[in-house]
């Protein structure tokens, strides 16, 4: 470059700046646009989950609410009838072709009443797990509500600062073409 050349160039250097900082701040609104979608549709997914864990927390809490009666009642038929050992010793002596298929039934009530405690306590574990994840969950929730009301607002921010953007769209493309123009004749002049 030289001293001559100086005077002209400056400028020119300078609306090349302009117009790069022009074209930034155009991609701007687009970015948040984007920005705020992507949020939004976490959120939303975020909701899902904390729904679909507090159905599944429900409905684990029925099965132990269900199965918590059917466990006490089969250990009260297993303590009814352990006192009646030995009136059932005597209805054997009596009905000894039933007896065999007395002691098929006990044989088969007895495993179901641990069946069930055993399944009881296989479930409980599962309901503190739920518990837990539902307590994990909700406070995301509410961060995830703390951030979209922190968008919402740029929302109406960023619309009208698009609006605004939208009119200076034209005008810059005017002030584009004139530099354009300017430069075009510029580079007529010798020694440019």
């Amino acid at each position: 470059m030289s001293w001559l050349t100086l005077p002209f160039e400056v400028p020119r250097r300078a609306l090349d700046d302009l117009q790069s900082v022009a074209d930034s701040v155009l991609e701007i609104p687009a970015l948040l646009r984007e920005l705020a979608k992507r949020l939004r549709s976490m959120d939303e997914g975020m909701d899902r989950v904390s729904t679909a864990i507090v159905n599944v927390e429900d409905e684990l809490q029925g099965v132990l609410n269900a199965v918590d009666p059917l466990a006490d009642e089969i250990r009260g038929v297993r303590r009814a009838t352990e006192p009646l050992d030995d009136d059932i010793v005597a209805v054997h002596t009596a009905v000894k072709p039933l007896a065999g298929e007395m002691r098929k039934t006990r044989k088969a009530v007895d495993p179901l009443a641990d069946g069930m405690e055993a399944m009881r306590r296989a479930i409980e574990p599962l309901a503190g797990e739920m518990t837990r994840m539902r307590e994990a969950v909700e406070p995301l929730a509410g961060e995830m509500g703390e951030v979209r009301g922190g968008i919402e607002p740029l929302s109406d921010q960023l619309a009208a600062l698009d609006a605004r953007l939208g009119g200076l769209d034209e005008r810059l493309q005017q002030t584009h073409r004139a530099i354009q123009s300017l430069h075009r004749d510029l580079k007529k002049i010798p020694g440019i």
